[in-house]
């Protein structure tokens, strides 16, 4: 009888994708996307040699089996009945309606955004979105008082495809408005995006969601966790679902907040809402089960992360230090490889996915936030003219060479 990790292997081969041994697991071209870059790493766990894999490009698990023509519970052992599959009219349930983004042509409608959401219109209504006259939808983003800060235009179901920011300037987390409710329940779960917001919102669970999962740096603050004792992080299993946790736990260090923060998960769901999909009536239920088992947030050691930067310099050496302070628990630069590594929630792992690069932008763009907040107004004007030519190519490639050698990433 063959293992587990054998079969998979043999599918793998049969695809022509063809693992490689690396270290104590293998590496291999995902089969489930173009891939040029073995993004797909697996080893195996437990005592029972199940098969542990990640696609670090964000295909999901059953994806990449299903490309291979397995199934999950090839990945387990034969007779291990814990890791079945939901039921079928639960995972049916939760494709047809996902299905149903083939069915809007064009842009998308209050309506038709609503029933892909599986979200009553009115509720939606109720949260001040609404159809916009050219098509699309509009999304208010509301400060804690609840005055309106911006509002967001999304013109396809999913807010990847489809989305951006009308007038205005910065971005914030989305349901400040609600800060009085989880005041009132002691407690807040931090979500990606706005889909998992309305979920948790229809079944009054106090969310605050984050546009990006590495926008908590630039968009947390402290007066945000008035009144709150503890903060669940929901971690999705997409290639994001780390770094928005590192991010948290980074940025509630940063600000010093004294609560309790845990991080949960669903075994058998991306996000609240596809498990909303999947079961409604059992949601709920789930929820408080993944909150009660839900393991402690490991808030990074401040010495290892290098030093508070230097505001009061305006050079591409600063910079760095800047980066270093923002993101040095998440990534490492490895002279082996010439290349960074970044954390993936297991282990460190090439950057494939051009991660590094997208938070030299967020740690450039903060320096406009940090331009708005310092008292001396030539010295503000100085740093916010800084930050404009901090975005520059060259100067983001500066940044980068110099961090290197910043303690912490080598």
């Amino acid at each position: 009888m063959t293992t587990p990790v054998e079969r998979f292997i043999e599918a793998l081969d049969r695809n022509g994708n063809h693992p490689r041994k690396s270290g104590q697991g293998w590496t291999a071209r995902c089969p489930a996307h173009d891939d040029h870059h073995a993004s797909l790493s697996f080893t195996t766990g437990g005592n029972d040699g199940r098969v542990l894999a990640t696609c670090f490009a964000g295909c999901e698990i059953e994806d990449v089996v299903s490309a291979v023509g397995l199934t999950t519970r090839d990945l387990f052992p034969a007779n291990d009945k814990r890791h079945a599959r939901p039921k079928h009219s639960q995972r049916d349930r939760a494709r047809k309606v996902k299905a149903r983004k083939t069915e809007a042509s064009g842009v998308i409608t209050l309506e038709t955004l609503a029933r892909d959401k599986g979200l009553p219109v009115d509720f939606l209504r109720s949260l001040g979105i609404r159809d916009l006259t050219n098509g699309g939808v509009e999304i208010p983003y509301h400060n804690a008082d609840g005055s309106i800060f911006r509002k967001r235009i999304r013109t396809a179901l999913r807010a990847k495809d489809g989305s951006c920011w009308g007038n205005g300037k910065g971005t914030c987390p989305y349901g400040l408005d609600r800060l009085s409710d989880a005041q009132e329940a002691g407690y807040y779960l931090f979500v990606e995006g706005e889909s998992d917001v309305w979920t948790l919102l229809h079944y009054g669970f106090p969310a605050l969601g984050f546009p990006g999962a590495t926008s908590v740096g630039a968009t947390l603050r402290a007066e945000h966790l008035n009144g709150v004792s503890r903060v669940f992080v929901f971690r999705e299993s997409d290639k994001g679902g780390a770094a928005f946790v590192a991010g948290v736990a980074r940025k509630l260090a940063e600000l010093g907040w004294q609560g309790e923060a845990r991080v949960i998960s669903f075994d058998d769901a991306k996000d609240p809402n596809e498990a909303h999909l999947a079961d409604p009536d059992g949601f709920p239920a789930k929820l408080r089960a993944a909150m009660e088992r839900a393991e402690p947030l490991r808030v990074p050691d401040h010495d290892a992360i290098g030093e508070p930067p230097r505001h009061s310099l305006t050079t591409d050496t600063a910079n760095a230090e800047r980066f270093a302070h923002d993101h040095g628990a998440d990534i490492r630069w490895c002279d082996v490889f010439g290349g960074w590594l970044v954390w993936d929630g297991i282990r460190w792992a090439r950057d494939w996915t051009r991660r590094v690069e997208a938070l030299v932008k967020e740690s450039v763009r903060a320096i406009y936030r940090e331009a708005a907040e310092h008292s001396d107004e030539d010295f503000r004007k100085r740093l916010a003219k800084h930050a404009a030519a901090s975005e520059g190519a060259q100067r983001r490639d500066a940044l980068l060479k110099l961090a290197r050698s910043e303690r912490g990433f080598p």
